[in-house]
């Protein structure tokens, strides 16, 4: 079974592969907007608090 690209997703990986500050931030930008609720909310649901879930989602663009 093959999944397809939802066309914002493809547009941030565009954006991250240009690799220059201005698309770097938009794309970071629309990472924490479409990610961000669903990242925390389920953090704090296998148990962190909402501080930590919040520091792990940062933590995981930083290594993006």
């Amino acid at each position: 079974m093959t999944k397809q690209v939802v066309p914002e997703d493809l547009e941030i990986i565009q954006l991250l592969q240009k690799g220059q500050n201005p698309s770097r931030e938009k794309a970071f930008r629309k990472i924490y907007r479409r990610f961000y609720q669903k990242a925390v909310g389920y953090v704090v649901k296998q148990g962190a608090s909402e501080t930590q879930a919040i520091t792990v989602f940062n933590i995981g663009l930083m290594r993006l």
